[in-house]
């Protein structure tokens, strides 16, 4: 589940070089302790084996994940979570895709942030809620996107059936959803019996409904959020370990190299922390001219 480079906590610094910080991760095999050390391509830092969570070592190389399959358990605090999932890993991929993709006719990856958002919905729903999967999506923008703006509460299906399965299934939105980008006064209007999601718009609202609704509710519910985190974790290992388990051993040998940092797992067998936040700052700019016309990806006629 999560992918990318930790931020540093807890860490004593070896090093002297300026940069930033990569992994935290603490590591136990028995009745031993061990200290890790995370590099980042510069410093290196000697990290306390009991600043996180840990089941058994998996390499012996400073820095080695162990294998899924290994056993233990892995927690990770739901605070921290949301600092590096959403605050990190999400709305900094929809930030930097927001600011840095250049507005243009083909490749505006206005698919990709549409289901980021819906992504992102379909998770922070199952924190916050007990519902089912299958109404996830439509919880979130019932419960927290409808309070940016109220149409969201009555789009939380269609989004879900005809933007996020068309999306995942064959990357194009069903007909009923139109996904455009530069054109915000078009957003959530209807254009031909089609809905029009302009993505950057999609995930400002999103960013807003994360930040000043989702994040105080499952912060002040803080319990109910780790009990729900941690079943989607021991769910998400318990299944990868299945599926990896049967994967033929001749064909698919144990790496002996250490992997480097800072690839990791969420599920791997040294429990990670992950710590600071990475604050993001949206913008509202097209980043050139509007045509009045909405534009999508999606061929007409198929």
């Amino acid at each position: 589940m999560f992918r990318g480079g930790l931020s540093l906590q807890g860490a004593t610094r070896v090093g002297t070089a300026e940069s930033r910080p990569t992994l935290d991760i603490a590591m136990s095999k028995g009745d031993r302790t061990d200290r890790a050390v995370a590099r980042d391509g510069r410093s290196v830092f000697t990290i306390p084996a009991t600043t996180a969570v840990a089941g058994p070592v998996g390499g012996s190389s400073p820095g080695a994940i162990g294998p899924i399959g290994a056993g233990g358990s892995v927690t990770i605090p739901i605070e921290s979570a949301l600092g590096q999932l959403i605050e990190g890993y999400l709305l900094g991929d929809l930030e930097s895709v927001a600011n840095e993709i250049t507005l243009k006719e083909i490749g505006a990856v206005g698919y990709p942030m549409v289901m980021a958002v819906l992504s992102g919905s379909e998770l922070l729903a199952a924190l916050a809620t007990d519902e089912k999967k299958d109404n996830r999506i439509e919880t979130y923008w019932t419960r927290y996107m409808a309070k940016v703006d109220v149409r969201y509460g009555d789009l939380g299906r269609i989004a879900c059936q005809l933007a996020r399965h068309g999306i995942a299934h064959s990357y194009l939105s069903h007909f009923g959803v139109l996904v455009v980008r530069g054109q915000p006064g078009l957003h959530l209007s209807l254009w031909g019996g089609e809905v029009v999601f302009d993505c950057v718009e999609l995930y400002e609202h999103f960013r807003e409904s994360y930040t000043q609704h989702a994040r105080p509710y499952l912060l002040k519910h803080a319990v109910d959020a780790q009990r729900r985190l941690d079943a989607l974790l021991q769910h998400d290992r318990v299944k990868a370990s299945s599926l990896i388990g049967r994967l033929p051993a001749a064909r698919f040998p144990e790496c002996l190299v250490p992997v480097s940092m800072p690839t990791t797992s969420m599920s791997a067998s040294g429990g990670v922390t992950l710590a600071t936040p990475i604050h993001v700052r949206g913008s509202n700019s097209s980043g050139g001219q509007s045509d009045p016309r909405p534009r999508s990806r999606r061929p007409r006629g198929l």
